[in-house]
């Protein structure tokens, strides 16, 4: 029987009633936790609504609110009998008002009076409770940190970890326990650890110890650092913090710097093959002689960037800001500028041949930009503002001698140290002036030149654009005419 019953409620169609009724009190009981101030104040408001409907329905008069009970007196006189009927005060809307709503709404304010003492409280005692788990995490980070470096000097002191072979116990372990914590720190300790692991000479290019390729670096804050010759193959720093780093002749193949700061950083014959610089800051960084070989620096900011020599063949520079760039000598072969910015850009003798310039920006490209670069000391001196007047002013004195010796236009004898001169990011600059992009030494053999901008370019004529470039579809020509 009862088997035949469940049978029966499963099918039935109340089951389905039952279930909505229950959803749909579930979903009233979830709004008024949500909302309790008002949904009481709403509930109050039908009870009032109802009981005035029931007093009009009905009557009601022991309530008081048609006027109560009233009182009939009936008088015989010598000119006949007299009724008078005597109705009771009734009550104002007022007086209701003091009676009833009064007291609601003094018992509401102090429900929300107390519900935000109570928001506050838990507020506070929340903040109270982040503080502290911050406080004992960072703890734990610094005491990862710690015994990693002592577990670290023991495989140093006692297992010979420099004298070790590829492949060998030791290695394996000093990566595993690097890669391991390297995970569980904030961006400073990150730092400490590559600064750790290059002062211990385990990450020299050439002599690599300690595999860091896949390493979670992830934000790291290595600014200023001086890294030069390291081995970080691999690794992953995405938006990390690198401004003014020292990566002279560093091995980066393969390296993740997306997004990453590297804004007047040294990188000036450093290996960067198929690395992933997308969206990076490299402003007026050093990358002369660099390795960028199918390098990908797609909205890469690499303005004022100077890229002297360096190779770039088949690099993805898609939308990248290279304005001010020096790219002279610098074999961009095949690499992919298009929708790339690069006005005022010193392309002297640079090889665009086969590259995509669809969209590109030429217009003012300068092959005359003048770069001289300063000691990594004395740039970091000079961004932290310690470099005194007298030092400047004999820098300033030094560089017009070089500018005359370069046989640059006589416009050299009239630099003024308050006019031009060395900025906060340690580069010289002195441009000659120019009309429009000097292309008579770039090889654009091959390359799409579609919807570029070449206006106002000399050293170059249509004809010559027409029998080099592989497609000028809609590109503006150097007299201003749109190319059909």
């Amino acid at each position: 029987m009862v088997s035949k019953f469940g049978s029966w409620w499963q099918k039935s169609w109340l089951r389905s009633r039952w279930m909505k009724i229950k959803l749909g009190l579930y979903w009233l009981w979830q709004k008024i936790r949500q909302h309790p101030i008002a949904t009481g104040i709403v509930v109050v408001l039908i009870i009032l609504t109802a009981f005035a409907f029931l007093v009009h329905r009905f009557g009601w008069n022991w309530t008081g609110f048609n006027g109560g009970f009233s009182k009939t007196t009936t008088t015989s006189t010598a000119r006949g009998i007299t009724t008078t009927t005597e109705y009771p005060l009734t009550k104002t809307l007022w007086d209701w008002l003091q009676l009833f709503i009064v007291p609601i709404v003094l018992a509401i304010g102090g429900f929300w009076l107390n519900q935000i003492q109570k928001s506050r409280e838990e507020k506070a005692a929340k903040q109270r409770t982040e503080v502290e788990q911050e406080i004992a995490s960072d703890k734990q980070r610094e005491d990862a940190l710690q015994e990693y470096i002592n577990k670290m000097s023991e495989l140093l002191l006692e297992k010979k970890l420099r004298e070790s072979t590829e492949g060998s116990e030791a290695r394996t372990i000093a990566r595993v326990r690097t890669t391991t914590l390297l995970s569980r720190l904030d961006a400073e300790r990150k730092g400490s650890v590559v600064r750790f692991l290059y002062e211990s000479d385990l990450i020299h290019k050439g002599k690599r110890i300690v595999d860091l390729s896949g390493a979670d670096l992830t934000k790291a804050d290595l600014h200023v650092a001086d890294l030069r010759g390291v081995d970080l193959r691999g690794a992953k720093l995405r938006r990390s913090f690198l401004r003014g780093i020292n990566l002279i002749e560093a091995n980066l193949e393969e390296i993740d710097l997306s997004r990453t700061d590297l804004d007047i950083a040294h990188l000036s014959g450093t290996i960067l093959t198929n690395a992933h610089l997308d969206g990076a800051n490299l402003h007026w960084a050093e990358l002369d002689g660099a390795d960028l070989n199918k390098a990908w620096l797609i909205f890469a900011e690499l303005e004022g960037a100077i890229l002297r020599e360096a190779s770039l063949q088949g690099a993805n520079l898609r939308g990248a800001d290279l304005s001010h760039a020096n790219l002279s000598k610098a074999d961009l072969s095949h690499a992919d500028l298009s929708k790339a910015d690069l006005d005022e850009a010193n392309m002297s003798e640079a090889n665009l041949q086969g590259a995509n310039l669809q969209g590109a920006n030429l217009g003012g490209v300068g092959p005359t930009t003048f770069t001289i670069g300063f000691s990594p000391d004395f740039i970091t001196r000079l961004h932290a503002h310690s470099v005194t007047a007298g030092e400047a002013m004999v820098m300033f004195a030094d560089m017009k001698e070089i500018l005359k010796e370069a046989n640059l236009p006589s416009k050299a004898d009239q630099l003024e140290t308050d006019k031009r001169g060395v900025d906060r990011r340690g580069a010289f600059r002195y441009a000659a002036d120019q009309h429009g992009a000097n292309l008579s030494t770039v090889n654009l053999t091959g390359a799409d030149l579609s919807e570029a901008n070449l206006k106002g370019a000399i050293g170059i004529t249509t004809e010559d654009l027409e029998k080099q470039a592989k497609s000028l579809k809609g590109a503006i020509m150097p007299n201003g005419d749109m190319h059909s």
